[in-house]
Parts: structure tokens; sequence; C-alpha cells
């Protein structure tokens, strides 16, 4: 016999008691469904929204230097730029026509590379990375 809330029925169990039955644990199931996926929507655009963040624009032209903190070094296509105690990078975008030589490495260690015209690169290892040289290619030393 529904109630006026008509939610809920009730209904008399082999023992007795009374039960409830009806609508309430299917309504319940959706809603914890339509939470989950509102939640999974949620962490995956967030996450789409992080990686959008970690490109920022750079300028047609430069060779940008990502610092962690959110500062970008900007070296004009052409340039030769020296950073004696180094700038600590996160990601590298040559959004130039040529190949750029840099010096990377470590505090402790220097690596010669090249980044060709319109390339991200990335740190090849977890800690700090820092970028020594930027001069213009398309020779680099080895």
């Amino acid at each position: 016999m529904p109630n006026e809330c008509d939610d809920a029925r009730m209904a008399t169990t082999t023992g007795g008691r009374l039960a409830r039955t009806g609508r309430f644990p299917r309504r319940r199931r959706l809603w914890v469904s339509v939470a989950m996926a509102a939640a999974l929507v949620t962490s995956t655009l967030t996450a789409a929204a992080a990686q959008a963040q970690t490109v920022a624009p750079c300028p047609g032209g430069y060779l940008c230097i990502y610092e962690p903190g959110g500062t970008i070094v900007l070296v004009p296509q052409g340039n030769t730029q020296a950073f004696p105690s180094g700038v600590p990078y996160i990601e590298l975008f040559n959004n130039t026509n040529i190949t750029d030589c840099l010096i990377l490495g470590t505090v402790n260690t220097r690596n010669f590379s090249a980044i060709g015209p319109h390339t991200i690169q990335y740190p090849q290892v977890p800690i700090p990375q820092y970028v020594f040289d930027v001069s213009p290619g398309p020779a680099c030393p080895a």
C-alpha cells in the first residue's frame, strides 16, 4: 500500500516485519552512479587542464626555457646565450626555424644536445636539469 510520499512502499516479510521495497534503492543507486560519473569527468577534465597548462605559449622566433616556477626564459632565434649558473627547466620549446645547440646537465655534469625547429624537449631524468648555454646550429659539438 503506497503512502503519500510514494517513494517507499511497505511490504510484510515472512517474519511479520515490515520491509521497504519499491523505487528507493534504485534511486540511490542511480544517484551514486551519477555522482561517480561526475567525479570521473571532473578528474579527467582536471588532468586535461593540467596538461594544457604545461604547454605555455612560446612566441615564434624564440627558444623558450620553461622553469619549474612558471617563468619562461626567451632566447631569440640565432642568438647565443650563456647561463653560467644554469637555468632549471621542465620543458624546452624551440619555436624557431633553425636547430639550436644546447649545453644541458645537472650541477655536476654537462652534455651537448641539439633541438630541432618547432620541437619540444623534456628532461631525460627526474633530477633537476639545467640549461647552461644556447647557440645556433646546425652543427653542434658532440
